[in-house]
């Protein structure tokens, strides 16, 4: 036990393991078996700790897949179900703040892959046994990944969601297989246009082999002096050569091909005559 505030003792322990962790209210929240548990105040310059009097169990069957912080609601998912609750980075001695109860949303779905959850303008996409949803701001979740369901099919397994929000995009990798927490066989990244508001391609990946899948991707700060877009923020992934990849922005960086399938839309106007036109 180390002091607390007040002449308080904290018995200050880690959780026993961590399937995913998020940073909200100026706490982690850490989730650990149906468990969730939370750190006292993160402090400039000092350790995070936990103790087992900051922690909760998430009433239902089933561990925690993931979780995200959105508008200052923490969203718990579930396989089935999703849960949202509130709170406050504790006191040390735990006399208050810390998360409420959860309280489950009124949708049929939960999350199957931590990898799938993605925070963005428009809600939280995930991955759920029906395919990509999205749990908008209002707390509805709806089926939004249905133009994409065929390349989903195909390439079930999503290693990483990333919001690439210098383009406005929500970017999902896939890949057609998983052994061991690692991807292998071929890959696509299904591609969402959140300011258009729809799917806007489904991508090949370069690399080692025009097809293959990521293991992982996120968004990196690019800092070739050699190139003139040196200094934005790019898309990048890993490949299963362990090789770490970008997307390349100039046409004198042509080592990137896109490679795109588009998806097409159709627009339908109301009737009128062509007549005197």
């Amino acid at each position: 036990n180390l002091p607390g505030t007040n002449g308080a003792g904290q018995d200050r322990r880690a959780p026993p393991f961590c399937q995913d962790v998020v940073s909200y209210n100026g706490m982690l929240v850490v989730a650990s078996g149906s468990d969730l548990w939370w750190s006292g105040q993160v402090v400039s310059g000092e350790g995070v700790w936990f103790s087992p009097a900051f922690a909760l169990t998430v009433d239902g069957p089933g561990d925690v897949v993931g979780l995200c912080a959105l508008d200052g609601t923490l969203y718990i998912f579930k396989r089935r179900s999703i849960y949202a609750c509130g709170g406050e980075a504790p006191s040390d001695n735990g006399a208050s703040g810390g998360l409420g109860t959860p309280r489950r949303l009124a949708a049929d779905v939960g999350c199957i892959d931590v990898n799938s959850i993605v925070a963005t303008s428009m809600g939280v996409f995930f991955q759920s046994d029906r395919g990509i949803e999205l749990l908008s701001r209002s707390g509805a979740v709806t089926l939004i990944g249905d133009k994409v369901q065929d390349t989903l099919e195909s390439y079930p397994i999503v290693s990483s969601a990333v919001l690439d929000d210098r383009n406005g995009l929500v970017r999902v990798s896939l890949a057609a297989t998983e052994s061991g927490g690692r991807v292998s066989g071929n890959g696509r990244d299904i591609v969402f246009d959140l300011t258009l508001g729809g799917w806007q391609s489904v991508d090949t990946k370069t690399g080692a082999s025009a097809n293959e899948a990521s293991q992982d991707a996120c968004m990196v700060l690019y800092t070739d002096t050699g190139e003139s877009s040196a200094g934005i923020w790019r898309y990048a992934w890993m490949g299963v050569d362990g090789i770490v990849y970008f997307e390349r922005t100039t046409a004198s960086a042509s080592a990137y091909v896109d490679g795109s399938t588009w998806i097409t839309m159709a627009a339908e106007t109301a009737w009128f005559k062509t007549g005197g036109i």
